[in-house]
């Protein structure tokens, strides 16, 4: 870029550069920084500068590495993949996608438009994966109808058609044969997963071979054994030849209905159909969702929102049938420990394999990648035993899957396994939030198989006050113990309400909610609105006459303040935050918000140097706390008990409210203090 933008393009990005791109017609212009393109109307291309290759280039899929062949015809004929300049490991964004697939040059992207670029991009070079190979179609007595198959390189030179029924059926079905040799006749099939011709002949498995002369190509008994059965193009079925030639056969029970056959090459074609019209269904509800003003276009800004969805689609764990397209480098038909892994640290599946346990900054290439001088060996170390760990978790699911043994995955068991692999990349996971008033240890008790872990709240606190110190010697309690929350801790009054479900206990947040109920009634049932409001104005004139007693009795000028009363109270139970921080009452209470919970000695200890201290004569505890629980409490301090209503249950009196209870708060809360 010269020495006028070398400080901003060289120092900072290195070998990094791009291009400015006229998005009126789609072309390059010559202006070579960021700043004069942007101010010319057009759009800055940042090049990363990952990609080694100017051009095309030549790909082995076997080996993932690239050849030195320079041409498609020399590249293919070599049995390798022609890679084009612009599809190898290049993440797809907004601008890279309206350079490639906006063909009319509208500045949107039409779904056809995107679909005949994608096709294009993600099928080059994999049509003629499945080309060689030969299927085996099984019609059961019942007209059940299987299809298998086997690559053509996973039989032996000369296969016979028993070399095909054993690779396809044991190795791609993973089904049992029973079978006979006779030193004369040959090999004889008498059942398949244990389907077994009777003894008596009422009907047997007869080989049927496919057809390729025939016009339309069709299924016909074979004139031969199955081991003088050969397995290759030109077609032949004479009796008394010595063999037949076919590419394809099936084992038919003979009493079965034969046109139910299939067509191998419709078979192949509606697997391929099936998964092409799978993978369309579900980028056209991606292209759809991303098109916010419905006009089936996308233009820039819903491009960024469908690219994003797209490289997480492209992320996912492929299904058996894509695994086995993308990654059988051998094409036996099954996948290799090798074959997966290679697969797992090229392809990215499942997005950045280290944020799964955790780990950040390094994907699964990077790992795979020489590291940087500069991480030093404890980072290395770091990393390359989390990848021992990736690497043995995901071999224990590959083993497990491997139900016979053999070091291979077919389809059936990618099936099991790629289930497993997905479910420990995305396990179930929901959040509980936890409120610790106290210091102490804590036990959760879970099931075996449900992970636990505990994660720092957004506003949790490293510490929490004690409540040794009370004040003055002489008793006085100024501002700082005015900011004491329910429990006595030194929680903003905000902070304390947080976490108290009781705030009924509070006239004056009862009576918001009456607003709330009104609304609600009102909107069911709209007949009854008059009646309604005028309830609704009674009942919350009572609340604010019951809000005015509690203030004349605990507010700054109340009888209990001007008498020169502490507002101080002992609880057993802290389900009183709403009328501390309304009336101004410390609370100190034995329990959390849990009343069931079992309390620490130094729990208790701290309650009863509270009430000896501050010259407490009343425990208040709920209606129906088993008071025996607070004995101990009232023989070291004498206190005597009095009651709280919470009215977390009904009355144990048929006759009270909440009017009547609340009112019987207030009294025993003046009698409590000595007002």
């Amino acid at each position: 870029h010269g020495d006028e933008h070398g400080d901003e393009h060289g120092d900072e990005h290195g070998d990094e550069h791009g291009v400015c791109h006229d998005m009126s017609d789609h072309t390059n212009n010559n202006i070579d920084n960021k700043a004069d393109c942007e101010a010319g109307g057009f759009m800055w291309m940042e090049e990363d500068g990952h990609s080694t290759h100017d051009g095309d280039y030549c790909h082995d899929t076997s080996s993932h590495q690239n050849t030195n062949h320079t041409t498609e015809a020399d590249c293919e004929a070599a049995g390798h993949m022609w890679m084009e300049s612009g599809h190898h490991d290049e993440e797809m964004t907004p601008e890279r996608a309206l350079e490639q697939h906006d063909t009319n040059n509208d500045s949107h992207i039409s779904w056809d438009e995107f679909w005949a670029g994608w096709n294009e991009e993600h099928h080059h070079g994999h049509e003629g994966h499945h080309e060689e190979h030969h299927n085996v179609a099984v019609l059961y007595p019942g007209n059940s109808m299987e299809m298998y198959e086997a690559e053509h390189d996973a039989l032996p030179e000369n296969a016979t058609g028993w070399n095909l029924t054993h690779a396809a059926l044991v190795g791609d079905g993973n089904l049992t044969l029973n079978y006979s040799v006779h030193s004369t006749f040959g090999t004889s099939l008498v059942g398949i997963n244990g389907t077994d011709a009777p003894t008596d002949y009422s009907w047997w498995w007869q080989l049927m071979l496919w057809n390729t002369t025939s016009s339309p190509p069709a299924w016909e008994p074979s004139e031969h054994g199955i081991d003088s059965v050969m397995i290759g193009e030109n077609y032949s079925n004479v009796a008394n030849s010595g063999s037949s030639v076919t590419e394809h056969i099936a084992w038919a029970a003979n009493n079965s209905n034969h046109s139910l056959l299939p067509s191998p090459a419709m078979h192949d074609e509606h697997d391929d159909d099936e998964h092409d019209e799978h993978e369309e269904e579900m980028l056209m509800d991606i292209f759809n969702e991303s098109d916010t003003n419905n006009d089936g276009l996308l233009n820039l800004s819903e491009l960024g929102h469908f690219v994003e969805e797209v490289n997480e689609f492209e992320d996912r764990i492929p299904t058996p049938e894509e695994a086995l397209e993308h990654h059988d480098a051998n094409n036996d038909s099954h996948i290799s420990w090798d074959e997966f892994w290679t697969a797992w640290t090229t392809e990215g599946y499942g997005g950045d394999h280290d944020d799964h346990d955790g780990h950040d900054g390094h994907s699964g290439h990077e790992h795979n990648a020489t590291h940087n001088s500069t991480h030093n060996t404890t980072t290395n170390e770091t990393h390359d035993d989390h990848d021992e760990h990736q690497e043995e978790m995901l071999m224990d699911f590959f083993n497990e899957s491997d139900m016979d043994s053999n070091g291979l995955l077919n389809m059936s068991e990618l099936g099991h396994f790629i289930e497993d692999v997905e479910k420990w990349l995305n396990p179930p996971l929901g959040f509980v939030t936890i409120h610790v008033e106290a210091e102490g240890d804590y036990g959760f008790l879970m099931p075996a198989d449900v992970g636990f872990h505990v994660l720092m709240g957004e506003d949790g606190h490293s510490d929490h006050a004690g409540h040794g110190d009370h004040g003055d010697e002489d008793g006085d309690h100024g501002d700082e113990d005015g900011d004491h929350g329910a429990d006595g801790d030194n929680h903003s009054a905000e902070e304390t309400l947080n976490y108290d479900p009781h705030s009924w206990l509070s006239p004056l947040a009862f009576k918001a909610q009456v607003n709330v109920v009104l609304n609600g009634l009102t909107t069911a049932f709209p007949a009854g609105e008059d009646d309604f409001n005028a309830n609704a104005e009674t009942y919350s004139g009572l609340l604010t006459d019951l809000d005015t007693a509690f203030d004349a009795a605990f507010g700054a000028n109340g009888v209990c303040s001007t008498g020169g009363h502490s507002k101080t109270v002992a609880a057993n139970h802290n389900a009183y935050s709403y009328i501390a921080v309304e009336y101004d009452i410390q609370f100190m209470t034995v329990h959390g918000l849990d009343p069931e919970g079992e309390p620490s000695p130094e729990d208790v200890a701290k309650v009863v140097n509270f009430i000896k201290e501050e010259g407490i004569t009343v425990l208040f505890v709920e209606e129906y706390t088993d008071q025996s629980s607070v004995q101990s409490i009232v023989d070291e301090t004498g206190v005597t008990i009095k009651i709280l209503y919470t009215m977390e249950m009904a009355p144990s009196d048929s006759s009270d409210n909440y009017m009547t209870m609340m009112t019987k708060n207030l009294e025993n809360l003046i009698s409590g203090m000595g007002c």
